[in-house]
């Protein structure tokens, strides 16, 4: 079976969701609890000053300003860490292609051709809008349903192929 994809954002931000949800629930809860603390204290802090002076000064100013781009950055954390996912592909990479082999997936681009082994991946599953296959705690492959021709014989497929269970997504 082959599956070619073109990643959008919309993509990448799924797939931020659910590794945060299974695989980093740690990592992204203490970076999103770092910057939305962070944030509210830069705020507050702000805030006090400006009613301690009775005017606002620039200082005040600049720390008003970056306690909230840190609650920002908590808040909208899945999008911004999809929108650097999306900027650090390279550029002349515009398809993927994934061939479901017997032994491995080769996954192809305009730049390079990889073999992965059923054996390496660790967990998988699906979504509404995508299926997901992670090889490590930080790695894993995103194929968006709307490019994959029968998702129910790459579903069967890849019980039959992997030895890891299936997990479902939707959370």
């Amino acid at each position: 079976m082959e599956v070619v994809t073109q990643y959008t954002l919309r993509d990448l931000i799924a797939f931020q969701r659910i590794y945060a949800k299974t695989l980093g629930r740690r990592k992204t809860l203490l970076m999103r609890g770092f910057y939305c603390l962070f944030g509210f204290l830069g705020l507050l802090s702000g805030c006090l000053l400006t009613y301690a002076e009775g005017r606002p000064s620039v200082l005040v100013g600049v720390e008003l300003l970056v306690g909230a781009l840190f609650l920002c950055a908590g808040i909208f954390y899945y999008r911004l860490t999809a929108w650097s996912a999306k900027r650090v592909m390279p550029k002349e990479v515009r398809t993927n292609t994934f061939l479901f082999g017997e032994e491995e997936i080769t996954i192809r681009d305009e730049l390079e051709t990889s073999k992965l082994p059923y054996r390496v991946i660790k967990t998988w599953g699906e979504s509404r809008e995508l299926v997901a296959l992670f090889f490590s705690d930080k790695h894993g492959l995103l194929l968006p349903k709307r490019d994959i021709p029968d998702p129910e014989a790459l579903r069967a497929f890849l019980q039959e192929k992997l030895p890891c269970g299936r997990v479902d997504f939707d959370l």
